[in-house]
């Protein structure tokens, strides 16, 4: 019914715009175009989003200028496109100005069949009309989607086509489009296609589904393709711009076609930055597009990040193409990122994007922000608000890991929290056991190649047949202390056993170490025959260490104040040992703190074995002797599931 209504509607329109010049049409086409502007809020958005894949450079307003100029030449085009049935050959060779006939010449005297490739750009039905009456009538055909919603429109545009001399062949009907070219005429198509087949080529930087037809065409029938762009130069005169593309050979089939369609799609990239407001903004050109651009919020701690960069990897599993970028937030002050969270919080993240500058002093985001994004990923409650405000602008998923502050739970796409931390249920929550991490047995060989860099003499190792140990020491905490007395208690029950069993040892410290403890660690195992790692993180800390020891050791010992440490650990596929450090009295209700829910547990699934500080030695001489079924903590799997379910 409504494709009748229609129908019957551009009927009566076409009547009506008899009564004056197409001039006069395109006159008033300006101001209908201005102001569809300000009632297109979906439109505009992709539009904005668009121009921000393609010109992260340029300034909102420029983009926003960009977007009504293209709606003005968009109304024009239709109303160009509504008056095709009056315009003849002499209206279209005045109006359409083609610079470079001599393409056209030398296409005609190769006699053989010839493709011309567009964009979504211009006044489309005006440039196949041009291009048609560049050949004898009838021989130009158009390939053309089959429109199953507007089936009477569709064949009423079709017989205006066909009226200038253009032949209209379908998509799937490939028979008669190779009967076409094989009887060496020309034929009209686009390059950019939004759906979802293709392979993808990037288009301003980001991957795009790129239909492969075109080219395949070419080389199967040994046509020649042109490339064409039309413009706007005024009023009703148009510029049609043409490039022959010459077709490269590469040793694979497979690859002949992706480079050049990358080559096709720098042509038309080119074009569309010379003229952006020719093009279709608004059209769903990386709908599909199998590349994910992530934003990582940075607050400078150095576990949050490595939990943002461990879900970016999770991305990479599920077969995307990422890219990511990095952005350092920095609050003028922490009353600064007290009151935006609470403007956030009250007045939503439109409103806080808004203001977000004026409560940062890392100008870094003004850069980052620029761009766009499929996904915005930040780790604690500090930078929860900046995340939905990027993410709103953008219209990106959302993903919160631990609690995200006052910010309301339903403005994320997807908040991961540990379990120890007493989520909510919620549909966007996924629960875990431990901390997101990287860690698995290709990273873990990956960082011990790193480390080899550095420490080649590590190699010889890998097939060591003795006890080989991995020490992670941390250091002090909110709910713990690590003393200079325990450090030197766990010393001596590791040498007893190395000494007793031949082993090796792997070590490092954390950042948070105190000195005290390092002091006793140096004194045990700097120089120590069986220390074969030995490393100190706040004075020196080479490429890939832990997972270099997660990768050498049978048995790793934790000390158990850091939960990601632990997670880390856990994740290795080794068994792992950990033992509390000394705990603080944080007041009455306080004795059972979120570490020690989560110590408590890993240990009653099974992932380590939390021991008192003085049984390490009889864990070590266990696991040595009876080597028990290891079940490491697989908290990707969990996340790779949350992730399928909002991307």
């Amino acid at each position: 019914m409504s494709d009748y209504i229609l129908y019957i509607a551009l009927k009566c329109a076409l009547v009506f715009m008899r009564l004056a010049p197409v001039q006069a049409w395109l006159f008033l086409a300006r101001p209908m175009g201005w102001l569809y502007y300000y009632f297109a809020a979906k439109k505009n958005k992709k539009a904005y989003l668009n121009l921000k894949i393609a010109f992260s450079n340029i300034s909102e307003f420029e983009r926003k200028r960009i977007i009504k100029a293209m709606y003005i030449r968009f109304a024009q085009n239709l109303v160009e496109a509504m008056y095709l049935p009056l315009m003849d050959g002499a209206y279209i060779r005045k109006h359409v100005q083609i610079t470079d006939m001599k393409v056209i010449e030398d296409a005609k005297k190769d006699h053989t069949s010839v493709i011309f490739l567009g964009c979504h750009a211009g006044s489309w039905e005006l440039s196949n009309a041009a291009c048609a009456g560049l050949f004898s009538k009838g021989s130009y055909a158009m390939l053309a989607q089959p429109q199953t919603k507007h089936r009477k429109i569709d064949s009423y545009l079709n017989r205006l086509r066909q009226d200038k001399g253009i032949r209209v062949i379908r998509v799937d009907e490939l028979k008669t489009l190779m009967q076409h070219l094989g009887a060496g005429n020309p034929i009209g198509t686009i390059a950019d296609h939004g759906g979802q087949d293709g392979i993808p080529v990037e288009f301003f930087g980001k991957l795009a589904m790129t239909p492969v037809g075109s080219v395949r065409l070419a080389k199967k029938m040994g046509s020649q393709i042109i490339l064409a762009f039309m413009r706007r130069l005024h009023g009703p005169y148009h510029e049609l711009l043409l490039k022959p593309y010459e077709l490269v050979s590469t040793a694979s089939p497979a690859d002949d076609v992706k480079v050049n369609l990358a080559n096709i799609n720098k042509v038309f990239q080119d074009w569309v930055t010379k003229y952006p407001q020719e093009y279709l903004w608004f059209y769903k050109r990386w709908k599909y597009s199998p590349q994910k651009d992530v934003l990582i919020l940075n607050d400078g701690k150095l576990g949050h990040l490595k939990q943002s960069l461990a879900l970016v990897d999770c991305l990479q599993d599920l077969g995307f193409t990422v890219k990511s970028r990095l952005a350092e937030i920095k609050f003028k002050s922490a009353i600064s990122a007290k009151f935006f969270a609470l403007a956030s919080y009250l007045f939503g993240p439109r409103f806080a994007g808004l203001i977000l500058p004026f409560y940062l002093k890392s100008p870094g985001i003004r850069e980052a922000a620029g761009h766009a994004y499929d996904m915005v990923v930040s780790a604690g409650s500090s930078l929860a608000a900046v995340n939905c405000s990027i993410a709103f602008e953008d219209n990106a998923r959302s993903v919160s890991i631990m609690k995200p502050g006052i910010e309301p739970f339903s403005r994320f796409d997807l908040v991961i929290i540990p379990q120890h931390d007493r989520p909510p249920q919620r549909k966007n929550i996924l629960s875990l056991l431990g901390s997101l991490n990287a860690v698995s047995p290709v990273s873990i060989k990956n960082d011990f190649q790193k480390l080899l860099e550095d420490r080649p003499e590590l190699k010889s190792l890998e097939s060591f047949d003795k006890p080989r140990i991995g020490l992670l020491v941390g250091g002090d905490s909110k709910h713990y202390t690590l003393t200079a007395e325990m450090a030197d208690f766990l010393c001596s029950q590791i040498k007893r056993f190395l000494e007793e069993r031949q082993g090796v040892i792997f070590l490092t410290t954390s950042r948070r170490t105190p000195a005290s403890v390092v002091k006793v660690l140096r004194a045990h195992f700097e120089g120590y025959p069986a220390c074969r790692l030995f490393v100190v993180a706040s004075e020196a800390n080479p490429r890939g260490a832990v997972g270099a020891i997660f990768y050498l050791s049978d048995c790793v010992i934790v000390s158990g104040e850091s939960i990601s440490m632990v997670s880390e650990a856990a994740a290795s596929g080794r068994h792992v040992v950990v033992f509390e450090p000394s705990r603080l009295s944080l007041g009455p209700g306080k004795e059972n703190n979120k570490v020690q829910r989560f110590l408590n547990a890993m240990a009653k699934e099974g992932f380590i074995y939390l021991v008192k500080l003085n049984a390490i030695y009889d864990k070590l001489l266990l696991l040595v002797d009876r080597k028990p079924e290891i079940k490491p903590l697989e908290t990707r799997k969990v996340v790779l599931e949350g992730l399928k379910k909002i991307l």
